[in-house]
């Protein structure tokens, strides 16, 4: 596949294929050279800009992570990956007026995306309005009944909220549906391993 890509040149979408192929490969720092690749190669891609964000997010240089996802938004104001993130890593940071801000223009965009929903959820948590956050993550567990997250933190709200009996039902889903993957990805493991004997 890498050499595929090669072929159509040296690009900068040629080197995000190559980055994307590197994260589906779990080869973070592989995928962050690529990024920095096609960033040289054409550096008003704001598609560049906000997967270096998401690279920087999860090698935890937030710094380096919101420069890049507010780069990618000033080439594209309206880009919903990096409102989503930006968003994401200002709720974490307590910058919840501005949290809100991106969130809400990315959920306006793409009002049925459970990601963002849920951070949505978690920023009226964080703001103090935890009957809220329990009404929005109720309604995206029925559209999406195997987001695991959504379930765990609706459990934790519940509990803040003095509805023991709820958290304890929702803590057990989350607990069920860990140990059901667990059991698919060791189901998963054995059988690569006998295809390899």
């Amino acid at each position: 596949m890498i050499e595929r890509i090669l072929r159509n040149g040296d690009t900068a979408q040629a080197h995000m294929l190559m980055a994307f192929t590197r994260i589906k490969a779990n080869d973070k720092k592989g995928a962050t050279q690529e990024v920095d690749r096609a960033l040289a190669l054409d550096p008003k891609l704001p598609e560049g800009y906000s997967l270096r964000g998401r690279l920087a997010y999860l090698a935890a240089d937030l710094d380096g992570a919101e420069a890049a996802f507010r780069k990618a938004l000033a080439l594209d104001p309206t880009g919903f990956d990096p409102l989503l993130w930006l968003g994401t890593l200002l709720r974490e940071e307590g910058k919840l007026p501005e949290a809100r801000s991106h969130l809400e223009q990315a959920n306006q965009s793409r009002p049925k995306e459970i990601r963002v929903r849920y951070q949505l959820a978690l920023l009226s948590s964080a703001e103090g309005d935890d009957q809220r956050a329990a009404a929005l993550l109720k309604a995206l567990i029925q559209d999406a009944p195997e987001y695991t997250e959504a379930h765990r933190s609706l459990s934790t709200i519940y509990f803040r909220l003095g509805r023991a009996a709820e958290g304890r039902q929702e803590r057990k889903i989350a607990e069920e549906m860990d140990a059901a993957i667990q059991a698919r990805d060791q189901e998963r493991g054995r059988r690569l391993r006998k295809c390899d004997q």
